[in-house]
Order: structure tokens, then sequence, then C-alpha cells
């Protein structure tokens, strides 16, 4: 038996208490956040020369690509024109060919970045950080992976003119008529290598432009995802029942059931793969050998994408057999026996890289659900009267290098970190994090199967807290499960200080928030603040004073005294007159986004007291909530309800 021990975290002990509407625990020990430019910044030294970039309206710079540049470096060079023009008024080109003496905006592994050590490695960097740094008069921007090219464009842009993104297709930059060049020399590494929002709207996003603006990746960005199952619950795409079961019935659990065998419908919600083929050492072989060739076949069609995720189908009946049983009796967990399945495959897959030439032989990575009944570690803790952890596992349950888990727990983001769901939540990670190099979290940001889903969650408070002990367990994959089928009720506000937290969990909440605000709702931003305050008083009401859990958080579950029918009017009044100001004055954008929020109390107004209405008042209020629905193009008031389904509910009196 191996053991580790160690200190127990004294993040678990001292959390962080957060305090005001919009308090946070401020970068560098509570200082504040370190300057935008200068010798010393996040980042390293950004300084001011007395050379121009641009003057009057004219510029000597270009942009240099390599030779043969892939998509995600003219992708790279377009958005470094869109925008550049935008706050300049100057039109860059792009050119390949280098010149010694000219001025370029230099991305990827150009001559002029090669010729100069601009080095990029994996190591050093992972898939999305980049460097940046001033070569005589040229900026150069390069990265490990042309996909982080685009991060370094848009920190520059930031550093330099302001630019951020709030919202699809909502992003500020300033407007100059100079521009000085700044002498960098900078490293960027995000605290969370791969960063994903579950919000549908960002998934959503047909240019994903506005993602890539916020420095997100899809939710199966560098996953294989052709399996016909997508890169989640898929793993009938290894080996569907219709095609194997008749020959090897023992890949599957004991419990496995059709929907109709004859035309090979499995029922999802009774069967999974079996992972010891019920102790049949041969038969286990056979289906290691059957997805190894698979998965290899899958790696080398998709050359792009660097991590195949194959997982459980969506229910918590995993097999039950008697071999499966005895390797949780051993190891201390039903998770072993995944374990020991994806360390064998790993295995097989290294042997079948190693007979390449491929450039992901020393990168790619298989990952699998810690999820439902294969949440728990196989490990278990002891701390003894000093406060030291000592932490016990089999030898055979350290995770292949090649192998992750992607812990799903059950955990409460709108909890404190020693909240006793989340200290369970806590302490299984680490035991992951013990017997894995690195871990993939999926973090639920809102209550799954309750219709209001459009109302406030009230989770952001916490969100430092959370990700700073995720980063202690070098996670390097999470993901933000945040709804968004409307994102209404502060939903934008949410996703965009989870992203920027998940690229630097120390950023200042207080800063962004502000910044926020200001940048979506225009003139009328302390209205919606003030709004915003308002909401989130009334949550912290109904959870201290009249014990409202994460189980109401939405829709309340017809509670009407936690969302008093005067206050939802008041609210949805202010919000509409707010959204015609601004169309007022032109500001269409913010009005949009104001309306956006508006549909929040509007949709508490009917579903809570629509039958305190006359039929003509509760008929406008339905029309009222179609037509922004349609205005919008949203179609989901929650994850199982549509718009369509949901209007001859409200209207049946």
């Amino acid at each position: 038996m191996k053991k580790k021990t160690n200190k127990v975290l004294c993040l678990l002990l001292s959390v962080v208490v957060f305090t005001g509407i919009f308090a946070s625990c401020k970068a560098n020990g509570g200082e504040g956040v370190k300057p935008s430019v200068g010798e010393d910044t996040d980042i390293g030294k950004i300084v001011k020369t007395d050379k121009i970039i641009v003057a009057d309206g004219k510029t000597d710079y270009k942009i240099l690509l390599p030779e043969n540049a892939d998509s995600e470096l003219v992708a790279a060079s377009n958005e470094l024109k869109l925008l550049f023009s935008e706050a300049t008024g100057v039109n860059l080109v792009s050119t390949s060919t280098y010149v010694n003496g000219n001025k370029y905006f230099s991305l990827g592994n150009t001559v002029l970045a090669k010729d100069n050590g601009l080095t990029c490695t994996y190591e050093e960097l992972g898939f999305s950080g980049y460097k940046i740094k001033t070569i005589e008069d040229s900026i150069c921007i390069n990265a490990y992976d042309s996909t982080a090219v685009i991060y370094g464009v848009y920190e520059y842009l930031e550093r330099m003119l302001n630019f951020d993104c709030y919202f699809v297709d909502v992003y500020s930059i300033d407007k100059v008529s100079t521009l000085n060049l700044y002498d960098f020399d900078c490293v960027d590494v995000p605290d969370f290598e791969r960063r994903v929002s579950g919000a549908a709207y960002v998934q959503n996003d047909t240019t994903g432009t506005s993602r890539t603006r916020m420095r997100l990746d899809l939710y199966y960005q560098t996953f294989l995802n052709n399996t016909g199952y997508g890169s989640w619950h898929n793993c009938w795409w290894a080996a569907h029942p219709r095609d194997y079961y008749d020959l090897y019935p023992e890949w599957y659990n004991e419990d496995f059931r059709w929907s109709n065998a004859e035309e090979g419908i499995v029922d999802d919600s009774r069967s999974q793969l079996c992972y010891s083929a019920h102790g049949n050492e041969e038969s286990l072989t056979k289906l290691l050998e059957v997805t190894a060739n698979k998965a290899f076949d899958l790696f080398m069609n998709n050359p792009s994408d660097n991590e195949l995720s194959l997982n459980v189908m969506d229910n918590e009946y995993e097999c039950d057999c008697g071999a499966c049983n005895a390797d949780a009796e051993k190891y201390g967990a039903r998770s072993a026996t995944v374990i020991l399945f994806f360390n064998r495959l790993a295995a097989l897959l290294e042997e079948k890289f190693a007979q390449t030439d491929d450039p992901r032989k020393d990168t790619w990575k298989l990952s699998f659900y810690a999820y439902g009944n294969y949440r728990q570690a196989p490990v278990t803790k002891t701390v003894d009267e000093k406060g030291n952890v000592t932490y016990n596992y089999h030898p055979d349950m350290v995770l292949s290098p090649r192998v992750s888990p992607m812990y799903a727990g059950d955990m409460d983001l709108s909890a404190p970190v020693d909240s006793e769901k989340n200290t369970e939540y806590y302490d299984n990670m680490f035991k992951w994090k013990e017997i894995s190099s690195q871990m993939h979290l999926w973090l639920y940001d809102f209550y799954f199967w309750d219709y209001g889903s459009m109302v406030y969650f009230d989770s952001l408070d916490r969100y430092q807290e959370h990700l700073r002990l995720m980063r202690d367990a070098e996670a390097d994959w999470v993901m933000f499960e945040q709804h968004g089928h409307c994102p209404t009720s502060f939903l934008g506000l949410r996703q965009y200080i989870s992203q920027k937290l998940m690229w630097n969990v120390d950023d200042d909440v207080v800063a962004l928030t502000d910044k926020y605000f200001k940048a979506m709702y225009g003139t009328e931003s302390e209205t919606l603040k003030k709004l915003y305050s308002e909401t989130k008083a009334l949550v912290t009401r109904n959870t201290q004073e009249l014990g409202m859990t994460i189980w109401h958080q939405g829709r309340g579950l017809g509670k009407t005294e936690y969302w008093p029918k005067t206050v939802m009017l008041d609210r949805y009044e202010r919000m509409i007159a707010a959204e015609d100001k601004l169309r007022e004055s032109g500001q269409l954008i913010a009005a949009d986004n104001v309306k956006r929020e508006a549909m929040a109390p509007l949709y508490m107004l009917i579903d809570l007291y629509r039958l305190d209405y006359s039929p003509e008042v509760r008929t406008q209020y339905i029309q009222t909530m179609k037509d922004m629905f349609d205005y919008f193009g949203y179609t989901t008031v929650s994850q199982s309800m549509t718009i369509t389904n949901m209007l001859p509910v409200w209207s049946r009196s």
C-alpha cells in the first residue's frame, strides 16, 4: 500500500468570507491587481517607448505570418486587422514575406520569431499560454499551439486599447489617433489550461468569435467528437451492443436492457459497459483491443484533436457484477475498475502512437467521467493530531499520465467551500489529485431540473474561493455548466466573471463587475447595478430567513413568498423603463441587453401569478414573453421545457 503525507490544506480550514454586494478577494493578498502596463505587470514588462506605431491615420506596420499559416493563425490575423482598424482607423495588411528592418505584428512561429529565439514549448505554455515580446520595432506574439496566438492578440489589444468582450457580439475598445510602441517582455499562462462555459448562448455562437474573444474553449475543443455520441456519454461508440452483445454479453452490465432489440436500440437508462467484462480476462482483452483500434483510428482521422473522452452513458446503473464488486472491495471504490481499464487502454494506444511521427505523440490523452457511482476516488485519508494528512491507495490505482478523471461531483457553487456538501466534494477532489497527474472538473452552476433556470442563481460571489481550491488541485480543464437557454437574470455577468477567473483566479471581481455593467447597459448601468443588488439581497433573504435551498433556487417550487409579486412587478417595470430610455437615446445594443434581463421578472409574474390576473392581462403578459423569445431567437425555457410547450401551460386557467 502506497502512502503519501502532507500538511492539511489550510484553505479548507481558513475560508475567505465574502461580504457586501460586490465584495471579492483582490489579487496579491488584497493589495489590488497589478498595473496594466509597467515594469512589473502580472505577466511581465510592458513599458512605453517614444516610438510610434500609428500617427495621423498611418502606419508602417504589417502583420507577419509564417508561410502556410494554419486557420487559427489566419483567424488571429483577421481579428487583429478588424479590431486594430476599429480602434485606430488604420487597415493592416498581412504578409508571409519577412524583410529585415521592416516593422511587424508577428503572429506565430515566423522567421522573425525563430531568428530571435522566441520559442514556445508545451511544457512551458501548455495549449493556451503565449508570449508577447518586442523585438527591435516589432511586436511578436507566439505560442506552442496556434489557437493561443489569438489570445495573445487579445492581450495586446487589452493592454494597449482596453479591449474586452462581455457577451455575444458585445465588446469594447478605445478609439485612438496615436499609438505608441511598448516594450513587451511577457509570458502569460492561464490558471486552467482549458476553460469552458456551458452557457448555451456561448456554445451556440455560430461564428465562435465571441467565445474566442472570451478565451473560452468549446465543450469538445481538443476532444475527439466524431463518435456519433459527441464527447460525453459516448461509451456505446466504442462497443455498441447491437454490434457486440450477441458475441460478448459480458461487455455489458448485468442489468443490461434493450428498448428494441430488433432495431438495436438500447435502454440507456439501464445499460453501461462493464469495464471488467465480468472477470473474463480473454473477453476483456478483446474489448480493450476493439476500443484501442477505434480510438487510434479516430485520432488519426482528426489530427487537430488531442484527447478522447470516453464516458459512461448518462445514468447511474454502472455494472454490479461480481468482478466489478471484487475490484471495489479490493481497491476501495467502484471507480477502480474504470481506472484499471483506462490504464490498459492508454498502454495500448502508447504502443500505436510510438510507431508514428504524429506531433501529438507526446501530448495525446484519454479521460473518463468520475461521475455517478464512479465519483469516489479509490483513496483513503487520515489526519493525525498534528494535522498531517496521509493518503493511502494501492499502486494499481495510480492513473497513467495519459489518463485524466473528469470529476463531475455533487457540489454547490452557491455555498462556501467549507459547507458540508462542498467539504465532501473537495475531500474527494484532492483524493483524485493524489492518483492523477491532471484532472478535469465539471461544475454545475445551476439546478438542473428546475423550470426556473431563468431565475437568478446566487453563485458568483463564491467563484473565487472555489476556483482557488481547484487551482491548488492542479486541475487543467474546468467547465461551468450554466444553462444559458435564455440568458437572463444576470447569467451574462456570472459567465463573464467565471471566464475571467478561469484565466486568472486572482483577478479583481469588483473592478470586473463594474466594467461589465458599464459596457453592457450604457447610461442605464447604475439602474441595472441597483437591480442586481436588489436581486442578490432578495435571494440572501430567501436563503437566510425563509430557508430556501438550492433545490428551490430557481422557480421556488411555487412558493410565492420567495418572489413577491409587487417586487417582481416593480423590477420588471423599471427594466422596461430603462430599455425605453436607451432606445430613445440610440443605445440599441444596451437596450437589448436590458430587455433580456426583463425576461426574468416577467417569467416570475407569469409562472407564479398568472391566475391572479384578468384573462386580458394574462394574455398580454404571455404574448410579451413570446415576443421576447422570438425577438432574441430563444426557444428553450429550461433544460427540459421549450417555450412552445410552456405557452399552453401558462394559458390554462
